[in-house]
C-alpha cells in the first residue's frame, strides 16, 4: 500500500522514510523485531509547519510487543530529541516554548516516566508555542476561511516586525501581502500628512472629520497624535484590522 503524505506532491511516505534513515545511518539489523519504534521523519518535501532544510530521522518511542505493547527506553543509535532537565515546572515549560521561534522548533513534549498510567503507556504532555500554533493556524485553510484567517495571520506577521517571514516562507502570500503593506503605508503617509499639517491639539483633532481624510481611519489618527509613526504598530489589531477594512 503506498500512503502519500501532506505537501509531498506525490511522494510517498516509505520514500521518504528511506531518505531519512539513510541520513541518520539507521541499521536495521540492530532492530529487535519483538519491539515497535516510533519515529519523527524531518524532511523538506513534507513540511508542514517548521522548515527543513535536509532529511533527518528521530527515535521517540519503542514499545514491548511481548510485554503489553509497554514503552520502554532503548538506544538504537538513532537521534532522539533533545532533553531539557533544567525545565522543572509548567510555568517554565510555558515561558520556553512562547520564546521558542516557529522556524526553531514546535515546542516541547512533557513526559512523566514515574509510573504508567494505563499499565503500558507514560504519561505525556504537548506544549506548543505561539508562534507555531499562529503558523501552524495559517495551514490549516478551508474554503470558507481561508480569506479570514490569511488576512490575519498577514497582519499578525506585519504587527511581529517579520514581513520576512512571509516572503520567505510564503511566496504564494507575496502579491496579497504586498497589497497589504502599501495599504499600510497609506495609512502612515495619512498620519504623518495631519501631523504636520496640524501640529496643535484643537486642530488635530478638529480636523480629524475633514472629507478629505478617510473615515475608516479617523480611529488610528485619534490614537496616533503625538506619536512617532513607528508606534502605528502598537495600536492593536482590531484597529489596524477595521482601518484596512479585512474580512
Amino acid at each position: 500500500m503506498q500512503v502519500n503524505l501532506r505537501n509531498t506532491d506525490g511522494v510517498n511516505a516509505r520514500q521518504i522514510f528511506d531518505e531519512c534513515a539513510k541520513a541518520c545511518g539507521l541499521d536495521w539489523s540492530v532492530l529487535n523485531v519483538d519491539h515497535t519504534y516510533t519515529f519523527e521523519m524531518l524532511h523538506p518535501a513534507c513540511r508542514l509547519v517548521v522548515p527543513y532544510d535536509k532529511p533527518q530521522l528521530y527515535h521517540i518511542g519503542t514499545r514491548d510487543r511481548r510485554n503489553g505493547w509497554r514503552e520502554i527506553d532503548s538506544d538504537i543509535k538513532v537521534p532522539k530529541p533533545e532533553t531539557m532537565p533544567m525545565l522543572r515546572t509548567m510555568e517554565q515549560c510555558c515561558a520556553y516554548v512562547n520564546r521558542l521561534h516557529f522556524t526553531k522548533g514546535e515546542g516541547l513534549v512533557v513526559c512523566d516516566k514515574s509510573e504508567y498510567y494505563n499499565g503500558r503507556s507514560w504519561r505525556r504532555i504537548k506544549i506548543k508555542g505561539r508562534s507555531y500554533t499562529c503558523e501552524h493556524v495559517h495551514l490549516e485553510l478551508t474554503p470558507t476561511n481561508a480569506k479570514r484567517v490569511t488576512n490575519n495571520y498577514m497582519l499578525d506577521r506585519w504587527l511581529a516586525g517579520e514581513e520576512d517571514i512571509v516572503r520567505t516562507y510564503h511566496p504564494e502570500l507575496k502579491q496579497r501581502f504586498e497589497e497589504m503593506l502599501t495599504q499600510i503605508g497609506h495609512i502612515e503617509q495619512a498620519v504623518q500628512v495631519h501631523q504636520s499639517t496640524y501640529p496643535t491639539k484643537p486642530d488635530y483633532f478638529s480636523n480629524i472629520t475633514n472629507p478629505v481624510v478617510n473615515k475608516k481611519w479617523a480611529s488610528i489618527l485619534k490614537a496616533m497624535f503625538d506619536k512617532p509613526i513607528a508606534q502605528l504598530r502598537t495600536l492593536g489589531k482590531p484597529m489596524i484590522s477595521q482601518a484596512l477594512q479585512l474580512g
